[in-house]
């Protein structure tokens, strides 16, 4: 995607990178992890997460405002769905 702020600046690429690989081999699904992924997951993602710089942050508030918006919209559609099954 193209911003026309700079989302990159101090942004710790390589602990993203490495926590999503020990996620990717470490998450077993349902909240279950192998040992020790958990914790090495947490740190990594400690570390990414302060390390966004505030562009990139409004970015990601502003992608979760609107999944957060979709999820709503699908919850309700479910229910009206569900209603007109009885």
């Amino acid at each position: 995607m193209a911003f026309k702020w700079d989302i990159r600046s101090g942004f710790d690429l390589a602990a993203c990178s490495e926590a999503n690989l020990v996620r990717k081999q470490g998450y077993l699904g349902g909240g279950h992890w192998v040992p020790g992924y958990q914790e090495r997951f947490k740190t990594l993602e400690r570390r990414y997460l302060a390390s966004a710089n505030p562009a990139l942050k409004r970015v990601w508030r502003i992608i979760r405002q609107a999944n957060e918006r979709i999820e709503a919209l699908d919850r309700k559609s479910t229910r009206l769905n569900s209603s007109h099954l009885v």
